[in-house]
């Protein structure tokens, strides 16, 4: 370990001194051998400080008692099990009251969260209080029969990304400056759930800065998966995830830029959903959006019962998305999935795309190929398989897929957004983040910083390096590669599609290959709306995580 610790600090010094290079010719003209030396420096870097940390974790899970394995299945009160709509039809009739329901809550998030870091930050005095003025507007209008001022989510607790804003809890998003930043107010998403009624418990962990797979930061910690504590939530809405896998609420807020979403939920084994661009509103959240970001972040629901998407959505979209018409039209409303007919839905099954550091699985393609089954076999529904090494099964302009990374990437580094960087520089000397150092830091055990956010700076250095011809061209094929996707699905046709390649990955083992988060990043920087869907093998009893597939379908038709 001592001598892989003095490799390790060698060659970050190494790739500090390049990239102070590399800015020095930057200023005049980029020199591309160096820009090549210090991708592969370090990428070498980074694979050896991954390989490390695998085989440390592994080492670990060895000699752990399997006590903890599931420790979020002990659990004494089959309410929690409940989906958000089947709580509130019982608090509705007075089966319980919501006081009772949160206390159940709240009880049960004492006793699991210690193993698993979801809940950043707990509320449960107000929530409380919340609680029981619930349980009077609802005695309220049992007697009167007046159910005006009932919500649907009356008196049902649930938890919220602690990117957000919410009134009186903190909002670093993991960000070490930041820490003991509280708001004075609700985020309008959060204002909407609480007018539906809902009891907010807690805010839950992300990444730092929610730019990273794992939700794992300077200021809270790391967020262990309830199926296997070894294992990740997945990020930027990791804890959100792992609070609805967990029991602590039956639905929760995320926020996907890249599949800040859908990969915690395939994670965690739970529903996921992010919307169609420009759907729902994005303000009140860090960091945030004020130009062609827009785009690409997304704020959406997260359920144990895929039965709650629709209502929460149709919650989150009851105020306008609120940014300028002319520069980002606004998604239609959000239509009713029940009016849709399953049977007549043309279904594109899509294991793989393409793209050689991120080849799916055998078991995720094996999901893939489940869920279409699926549809076929109960619905109906016509199942196309697409090979994209086969060009016989793949429609006109498909063929793009393997450059949706680059597509997605483009539209990140020139989007006109405040850089990365520049939110990680918040709290350093002269308002500006040494990455070198910080690097160093890191290597040595003292680092303000975690190192997925570290490496995306660098990588944003690289990329504002590109010429224009590759900026153009990136921009290009995405853009006949989205057209073509929009009219291939049409309204009557759905993409299944792996979440992720891999299956639940261990702790740090993502920085391993750290590009596979495209499998979601791509249907950000093509605006479709993607739902995440567990999937869990027929007869399979060696299956102790879940599996899991996205279904996209064009843009405007989250239904």
């Amino acid at each position: 370990n001592s001598f892989c610790t003095l490799l390790t600090i060698a060659a970050m010094e190494t790739v500090s001194d390049l990239v102070a290079q590399l800015e020095h010719l930057a200023e005049e003209e980029p020199h591309w051998l160096v820009v090549l030396v210090v991708v592969v420096s370090t990428s070498v870097t980074v694979a050896t400080i991954a390989a490390l940390y695998t085989m440390l974790a592994r080492w670990v899970r060895s000699r752990r008692s399997s006590e903890l394995r599931d420790p979020a299945r002990r659990v004494v009160d089959e309410r929690l099990f409940w989906s958000a709509r089947q709580q509130s039809l019982a608090l509705a009739r007075g089966d319980f009251t919501s006081a009772s329901l949160v206390d159940a809550a709240i009880e049960h998030i004492a006793a699991v969260n210690v193993h698993l870091n979801a809940v950043v930050h707990a509320r449960y005095a107000a929530a409380r209080r919340e609680a029981a003025a619930a349980d009077k507007i609802l005695e309220r209008a049992r007697k009167t029969g007046d159910w005006s001022n009932v919500g649907w989510l009356t008196g049902v607790p649930m938890t919220v990304k602690e990117c957000f804003h919410v009134k009186g809890c903190p909002n670093t998003s993991g960000l070490p400056s930041r820490k003991g930043v509280t708001v004075a107010d609700d985020a309008p998403q959060v204002r909407l759930l609480r007018e539906a009624g809902a009891v907010i418990l807690g805010v839950t962990n992300t990444s730092e800065l929610c730019m990273w797979m794992e939700s794992s930061n300077p200021v809270y910690g790391t967020t262990n998966n309830a199926y296997d504590v070894h294992r990740i939530v997945g990020g930027s809405s990791g804890g959100e995830g792992c609070a609805v896998s967990a029991l602590f609420g039956a639905v929760g807020l995320g926020s996907d830029i890249g599949g800040s979403i859908r990969m915690p939920a395939y994670f965690n084994g739970v529903f996921g959903h992010k919307p169609s661009s420009r759907l729902v509103v994005n303000k009140g959240q860090h960091p945030g959006c004020r130009s062609d970001g827009h785009f690409l972040l997304t704020t959406g629901p997260l359920a144990r019962s895929a039965g709650d998407l629709y209502p929460m959505l149709r919650t989150l979209t009851q105020v306008p998305f609120g940014e300028d018409e002319a520069r980002f039209p606004p998604c239609p409303p959000v239509r009713d999935p029940s009016d849709v007919d399953v049977r007549k839905l043309k279904v594109y099954l899509l294991e793989d795309l393409g793209i050689p550091a991120a080849r799916a699985h055998p078991e995720q393609r094996r999901a893939a190929r489940v869920a279409a089954d699926a549809l076929a076999r109960r619905f109906g529904c016509e199942v196309r398989r697409v090979d994209l090494a086969d060009k016989r099964t793949v429609p006109p302009g498909w063929e793009l897929f393997p450059a949706v990374l680059d597509y997605w990437s483009t539209l990140m580094t020139f989007s006109g957004e405040r850089t990365f960087t520049d939110f990680m520089s918040e709290g350093h000397p002269d308002g500006t983040l040494p990455v070198g150092k910080e690097l160093l830091n890191w290597v040595r055990g003292r680092g303000n910083h975690t190192l997925p956010a570290l490496g995306l700076c660098l990588l944003e250095k690289l990329s504002a390096l590109q010429p224009q011809w590759m900026i153009d061209r990136a921009r290009q094929r995405g853009d006949r590669l989205r057209a073509a996707l929009e009219a291939t699905l049409g309204d009557d046709g759905v993409l299944i599609v792996p979440t992720y390649p891999d299956p639940v990955p261990l702790h740090h083992e993502p920085l391993l290959l750290p590009l596979k988060w495209v499998y979601t990043a791509a249907f950000n920087a093509l605006q479709n709306p993607a739902t995440a869907v567990p999937v869990w093998i027929p007869g399979d009893p060696d299956q102790r995580t879940p599996l899991g597939v996205q279904c996209v379908a064009r843009w405007s038709r989250d239904d």
